[in-house]
């Protein structure tokens, strides 16, 4: 009985930290529905989320969702969703909860970012032999973490004027880029 209670314990302050952090996130997009909506994962609420990972909405759609006595105030939250949410808030939902879910929630296991990513699989290897180096593929690591984080990458160089993707593009011009097996370049 305990553990069970435990467990539950666990799994509320889990879910209380990833409502915490999707507030967070909505406040960093300029979106204030809180201000707005009593219980933002209430019915409504849970609608216009949806709507706003899709990206199929403007304000007034979103608003339009709202059930019960919110529906009074579609005024209000029509100017409550009408930010700057774009596919990387979008995005960072998804990666946030494979890494909550693959991690767990002690974020401090690793030492070091430099050791939560050797764990995930990302970093290449290096193999030094007399002060010569050559390299190595990358370690085997947790391949649904690995996965959720070069999905992350991706889509991040694909992000118009942002400093990731000219990040990726100043890489991937040096000498040495990789080839598929068919030996086309990628």
């Amino acid at each position: 009985m305990r553990d069970l209670l435990r467990y539950r314990r666990r799994l509320i302050e889990g879910r209380t930290a990833e409502r915490n952090r999707l507030s967070k996130l909505l406040e960093t997009a300029n979106i204030k529905l809180a201000t707005v909506v009593t219980d933002v994962f209430g019915v409504s609420g849970r609608l216009m989320l949806q709507a706003l990972i899709e990206g199929r909405a403007k304000p007034p759609e979103m608003a339009a969702l709202a059930r019960g006595v919110l529906r009074r105030n579609v005024g209000d939250l029509e100017q409550a969703l009408d930010g700057r949410f774009e596919d990387n808030h979008r995005f960072l939902r998804v990666v946030a909860a494979v890494i909550v879910a693959e991690r767990g929630l002690a974020m401090t296991v690793s030492r070091s970012a430099k050791h939560a990513a050797a764990w995930a699989g990302v970093c290449p290897g290096n193999n030094e032999s007399a002060g010569k180096h050559s390299p190595a593929s990358a370690r085997r690591g947790d391949v649904r973490l690995r996965t959720a984080l070069v999905e992350a990458a991706v889509a991040t160089s694909r992000k118009k004027e942002s400093y990731f993707r000219d990040k990726f593009h100043r890489l991937r011009a040096r000498p040495g880029r990789q080839t598929s097996r068919d030996g086309h370049r990628t």
